[in-house]
């Protein structure tokens, strides 16, 4: 089946997280891997000309630093999905902190109360989630 754009309206999707979205491996270098999902998700809606897909990813980003960009990244966007991955730079150490004191208490570098309350409070628009590990889907209600 094959559709037209003007049989349906458009539909832009945005891949919003950490370098995991972004695509970023590190093997004795960081790298870009172009095999990321948003592309493989852009790969699977090439036939539908209606669909776009944003990579909003960024290396090393936390939950604190991914609310700071919503409305840059995705709200000015205004997308009809986001999709959410974040948590894995969330649970880091200060290492500098750790390497002088390994047998002290670390926080990690976001809390888990704060990992919390960004996944949970800081959204400025209304969503159906569906949350999964870190991931987690967004579905933005138009206004």
């Amino acid at each position: 089946m094959t559709y037209s754009h003007t049989e349906v309206r458009s539909l832009k999707i945005i891949c919003f997280g950490d370098s995991l979205t972004r695509g970023i491996s590190y093997v004795r270098r960081l790298r870009i891997i172009k095999e990321n999902y948003p592309n493989s998700l852009a790969k699977l809606t090439e036939s539908l000309p209606f669909v776009e897909i944003l990579n909003k990813g960024v290396f090393n980003d936390n939950s604190d630093l991914l609310v700071s960009r919503i409305e840059k990244d995705v709200m000015s966007e205004n997308p009809d999905i986001v999709l959410i991955e974040v948590g894995g730079n969330d649970c880091n150490f200060h290492w500098d902190e750790v390497d002088k004191n390994p047998e002290g208490d670390h926080e990690p570098i976001v809390p888990i109360e704060c990992y919390l309350e960004n996944v949970t409070q800081h959204n400025p628009f209304p969503f159906n989630s569906s949350a999964t590990g870190s991931c987690q889907i967004l579905q933005i209600h138009r206004r």
